[in-house]
């Protein structure tokens, strides 16, 4: 059985006031911390993870894939 974990980084952050998975957590950005998380856990056989069309473009990893959510 395949194990695919989704991180969802796609929301406005209203509230928040800027891109929140953007905002930086002892100096690298909170979606960063999250990715290296899922990607580290050997029971994950790939990553989704959904962003906003502002999203920077991340450098590629391997088992990891973005999907823009418009």
């Amino acid at each position: 059985m395949r194990v695919i974990a989704i991180l969802l980084a796609a929301g406005s952050s209203t509230r928040f006031g800027r891109e929140k998975m953007l905002a930086l957590y002892k100096g690298k950005a909170l979606f960063a911390h999250a990715l290296d998380a899922l990607c580290a856990a050997a029971c994950i056989d790939e990553v989704l993870v959904v962003v906003n069309p502002r999203f920077p473009t991340p450098p590629p990893r391997p088992r990891c894939r973005f999907v823009v959510n418009p």
